[in-house]
């Protein structure tokens, strides 16, 4: 994080510019940075930070003197731990659950924030068609969504053996059906809204490499995931972040945080598995 006045010059040729970024105050002080991004059914993990100024040449360092409480909508206390800057519930969490997480640590301000996990994605089914020549296998993927709310999703697949040789393969190119979809690819997964879709039936076709069954059995993993609203829109300003760091001449890209008074991400997610045997 940017904490003090920063200049950027840039020299091309014989000219130069010079950007003067002022930034409040306020934003010199450190403040409580929160991950934590966790699944349907299993328990929250949460790790407590402290910001730093990026011209301090310091490792992040941890807060160990923190009270973190975990609630949900009625108040009643769910979790709570102390003195710590890693927390595990010691309850699993339940899709339609809303969460509020409270942090507060000596010489900071407290900070909150609200998460809930979305439903199940509603899947119509998964077809595969296998492309030998090419080396390739397309899945088409077809959701039904629910048009009665707003709805982001992720897709990514992986390749495994019997004997745990592991390749989670990239999505290498996609197109869609009937429907033109608004995400964007980071990595192995790729997400989108139900803007475009949204109450349709939508089919998204992911082609990636095809490997031959050699060491006995192999499988494909598809992973269709629903996301809150503030971890889709965490993921894609995380990937634009990246993104931006390997373009010259690119505007800033900000994290997007939903920790109120702090950094960070408090949020959740729901995810539908489904297995291809290849033989």
């Amino acid at each position: 994080m940017k904490r003090e006045t920063i200049y950027f010059i840039l020299l091309i040729a014989f000219s130069s510019c010079v950007k003067d970024l002022a930034l409040n105050s306020e934003d010199l002080n450190s403040k409580i940075v929160v991950n934590s991004i966790f699944e349907n059914g299993e328990k929250i993990e949460l790790h407590l930070s402290e910001s730093v100024s990026v011209i301090e040449n310091v490792s992040t360092p941890v807060i160990s003197n923190s009270k973190i409480t975990i609630s949900n909508e009625s108040g009643d206390l769910l979790g709570e731990s102390s003195s710590t800057s890693f927390y595990l519930s010691n309850f699993n969490t339940e899709a339609g659950q809303e969460y509020f997480l409270n942090v507060s640590a000596d010489g900071f301000e407290s900070v909150e924030a609200f998460a809930e996990i979305p439903p199940l994605a509603s899947l119509e089914g998964i077809d595969t068609s296998i492309f030998q020549t090419q080396q390739k296998i397309q899945f088409d993927v077809s959701i039904d969504d629910n048009p009665l709310e707003d709805n982001y999703y992720s897709i990514k697949i992986k390749f495994l053996s019997t004997d745990n040789l592991i390749s989670t393969n990239s999505i290498i190119s996609f197109g869609q059906k009937e429907v033109v979809v608004n995400g964007e690819k980071s990595g192995t997964q790729f997400f989108f809204s139900d803007e475009t879709f949204n109450g349709e039936v939508f089919t998204f076709s992911g082609l990636v490499d095809y490997f031959e069954p050699f060491l006995g059995w192999e499988y494909y993993i598809v992973e269709v995931n629903s996301l809150s609203r503030d971890l889709y829109n965490y993921r894609l300003s995380y990937y634009n972040y990246i993104r931006a760091q390997e373009l010259p001449f690119t505007e800033p890209v900000q994290i997007y945080s939903n920790i109120n008074n702090g950094i960070g991400i408090f949020a959740g997610y729901n995810v539908f598995r489904d297995t291809i045997w290849v033989n």
